[in-house]
């Protein structure tokens, strides 16, 4: 029998030793910016910890090696993280460190960084971080930038740093699908953002027919990327009034705001008025997503959400309470972190692509083996090999057994086990219309209905996430 033990702190600790007191040192490793500084190193360490110096070393036969433009403060840092496997990051240094990994293929820092930045993502260092990752053409960071002005465009718009925004970098997130805010204040966020970039006399939402012509001959292609197809019926009114775009077209976009997405030929509409608006010049965006999500992607089922769930407060104040992908697949986690939240919305994605899932206006239970009643309950399909969405509502002498929390499995919808997630959350069950009503043609244990799910009444899960409102 045998038995390893590890003391690897003790070995970290000794080989920063090695490292202060220089001795046996076989290498130098020279910096030169403004100002020159010399590190005395071990070939060993240095070829051992990075492919980049062990083929230096490997094909040289100096025992000197100069490093352009690269300071000493920076690559002492990397000395240190070779010797002990130590970092310590500041907003100070994290650009350089970035820099410096990429160019020397030292993958595991560039990963440190990206979740320094993240972590440390503020509305005042924002800008400034977006036009380093642009400029350095580091993508994952770009998109991380992107992001999270995407997600605080709320609060991030009424700040000094939003007027920082390229006309190029607003217009890419103005066309992406989600921004967490009201259309409506996306729209005002780029009124203001437009009359600082002008240096129109006030930066407020008010505007003057004077200003209105000038921001729309110089921003007419910003103006299209807003969604007016999410106004309320109050704030299309008051857009109509500015006359940034043509009457005709305004008619057609108000004429797209009664489309019930739910109506599968209605929803081709605003597929048909998309292609003749390209004909013109004009683009006529879906709908912007209702919230973020890696199970939905397409606009149009967050349309059928909407119209199914019928309350605006809800998607208003949005929080993804668990996430598989995230939080794993325990039922445990899911109860703790899904548990007692009031309205919760369910969404499940098979591995066979098909999106399905539930809404409970009352919400689960903690407790164990807990039938709920809910009056207004309902299951779903999204996306399945039939391309039709349905909605299967709560049968009215089942209202009492809606949804179940039970400890050891995840969401239970219906006293059939209509919807059933088991023990770890990857497995499950559908027995739809015991509880829930099916839709007509499509009844109880056919072939049709099943084909719903990819033709089977066991479910292989991907992806689970819950969402609730933000209390």
């Amino acid at each position: 029998m045998t038995q390893t033990f590890s003391s690897l702190e003790k070995l970290s600790l000794n080989l920063k030793e090695l490292y202060d007191s220089k001795n046996f040192t076989d290498f130098e490793v020279i910096c030169q910016t403004e100002k020159t500084t010399h590190f005395k190193c071990h070939k060993a360490i240095l070829s051992t910890r990075n492919d980049f110096f062990r083929k230096f070393i490997n094909s040289q036969t100096s025992s000197k090696m100069f490093l352009q433009n690269v300071k000493g403060e920076i690559f002492s840092i990397i000395l240190e993280y070779f010797y002990t496997g130590n970092i310590t990051i500041s907003v100070e240094n994290v650009s350089e460190l970035l820099v410096f990994s990429s160019k020397y293929l030292i993958e595991e820092i560039g990963s440190f960084c990206s979740i320094y930045i993240r972590n440390h993502l503020e509305d005042n260092n924002v800008i400034p971080l977006l036009e380093f990752a642009e400029s350095n053409h580091f993508n994952e960071l770009t998109d991380l930038c992107y992001d999270y002005i995407k997600d605080n465009f709320a609060t991030f718009s009424q700040s000094s740093q939003f007027f920082q925004l390229k006309e190029v970098q607003l217009t890419k997130i103005l066309s992406s699908d989600f921004i967490n805010a009201k259309e409506f204040d996306i729209f005002n966020a780029f009124i203001r953002w437009s009359k600082r970039k002008l240096n129109l006399k006030s930066t407020d939402e008010r505007i003057s027919s004077q200003e209105k012509d000038i921001i729309k001959q110089k921003f007419q292609n910003l103006i299209f990327k807003i969604r007016i197809i999410d106004f309320q019926d109050e704030e299309f009114e008051n857009f109509e009034s500015l006359n940034f775009i043509e009457k005709e077209t305004l008619q057609s976009l108000s004429f797209l705001k009664s489309i019930s997405p739910s109506n599968e030929k209605s929803y081709n509409l605003l597929q048909f008025y998309q292609k003749e608006a390209e004909k013109q010049g004009l683009l006529i965006f879906n709908p912007r997503a209702l919230f973020k999500s890696e199970i939905l992607k397409k606009s149009k089922y967050f349309g059928y959400l909407k119209e199914w769930i019928n309350d605006n407060n809800f998607f208003d104040s949005l929080e993804l309470g668990f996430s598989m992908k995230r939080d794993g697949s325990s039922c445990e986690t899911f109860h703790t972190k899904a548990d007692d939240k009031g309205k919760t919305l369910i969404l499940v994605k098979l591995k066979n692509g098909c999106i399905l899932g539930g809404f409970t206006y009352v919400g689960f239970k903690s407790g164990d083996s807990s039938w709920i009643k809910d009056d207004l309950a309902f299951i779903f399909t999204l996306k399945n090999p039939v391309k039709s969405s349905f909605k299967f509502p709560i049968q009215e002498n089942e209202t009492v057994n809606a949804i179940c929390s039970y400890k050891d499995y995840g969401p239970i919808f219906g006293a059939g086990y209509d919807i059933e997630i088991r023990e770890n959350m990857t497995k499950g069950s559908l027995n739809i219309g015991i509880s829930y009503k099916t839709p007509d043609g499509f009844p109880y244990q056919s072939k049709e209905l099943y084909s719903l799910f990819g033709g089977s009444y066991e479910m292989n899960i991907e992806n689970i996430e819950v969402y609730f409102e933000k209390r």
